[in-house]
């Protein structure tokens, strides 16, 4: 099932808007500075997202399949990172990508099967560390478990909103709402400052930060809303709450795992964000949450 008229066209514009204003912002922000510009952090961030943007657009305008591929390629490099960060060898680094790629499956064959997916991801780990008879390993088991249920069911989450009716406009939602709602933190989190929110995890993160992931979810929703289904208020609020507050969790989440492995980056190849599960940290939360808000 491939997307609508409808949402194709105000997919594209939105893109255009954001990306237009995004821009001018970045160059206003150098002074117009073309060498200032080619050395921004900005400006690594902007051409990493044209290019993520490029990449989800095939899985919100390809149906279910499209999810599915896009799902399988952030697994196979999410997991990569995932494993170097507590040093997972190699029998675990290949069941938890197996693992992940299992519930790819199950939600593309039956969306239904959250239940089975949690329990593939408890069983995994430790009864790796079983067959290998190793109980100096069980610490391996437990981060290879813990990173099915992290990667793998938000990634199963993916795809199964992509076969709900108005799947390719849900994932849409989730992948705008996830971007803005983390630009938009990252902006008044600049300008205004203000009291720390979680100084233990991430010193950069404020209150008036997490405003603006309210704020960057409530301008996703307004510029989407064409190509939505009728929502009730209760619904958009909740949508609201959800991503903006997902958004600001998940990046919270990822930068827990990283502290507790002793690297400031999941990644490199990413220019201006680090890895895979650097950019995509957010987004791990929000699709499950957005998922959980479509069902009800």
């Amino acid at each position: 099932m491939f997307a609508t008229d409808t949402l194709t066209d105000t997919l594209f514009r939105t893109l255009a808007l954001l990306f237009g204003v995004g821009g001018v912002g970045i160059f206003a922000a150098v002074r117009g500075n073309l060498r200032r510009l080619s050395q921004s952090v900005l400006w690594q961030r902007y051409c990493s997202w044209l290019g993520l943007a490029a990449v989800f657009l095939l899985a919100v305008l390809g149906g279910p399949w499209g999810a599915a591929l896009l799902a399988a390629g952030l697994a196979l490099l999410a997991t990569h990172e995932y494993a170097a960060l507590f040093k997972l060898g190699n029998a675990y680094r290949a069941g938890l990508l197996l693992a992940c790629l299992g519930c790819l499956g199950l939600a593309l064959a039956a969306p239904g099967a959250g239940a089975v997916i949690i329990g593939l991801a408890l069983a995994v780990g430790p009864g790796l560390a079983l067959l290998r008879s190793r109980p100096e390993e069980l610490t391996s088991g437990a981060y290879t478990s813990l990173g099915v249920l992290y990667l793998g069911g938000p990634l199963a989450a993916l795809v199964a909103l992509a076969g709900l009716p108005h799947g390719g406009a849900w994932l849409a939602l989730a992948f705008v709402g996830t971007a803005v709602s983390d630009v938009m933190a990252f902006t008044l989190g600049s300008l205004l400052r203000g009291p720390k929110l979680c100084p233990n995890l991430s010193p950069g993160k404020t209150w008036a930060g997490f405003g603006g992931n309210l704020l960057g979810a409530v301008l996703a929703l307004l510029l989407l809303g064409p190509a939505l289904p009728p929502l009730a208020p209760l619904a958009w609020a909740g949508l609201v709450l959800l991503i903006g507050g997902g958004s600001l969790a998940g990046d919270l989440l990822e930068s827990l795992l990283k502290r507790a492995s002793g690297v400031k980056d999941a990644g490199t190849w990413l220019p201006g964000f680090g890895g895979i599960l650097d950019r995509i940290d957010s987004l791990l939360l929000v699709l499950p949450l957005v998922l959980l808000v479509v069902a009800w």
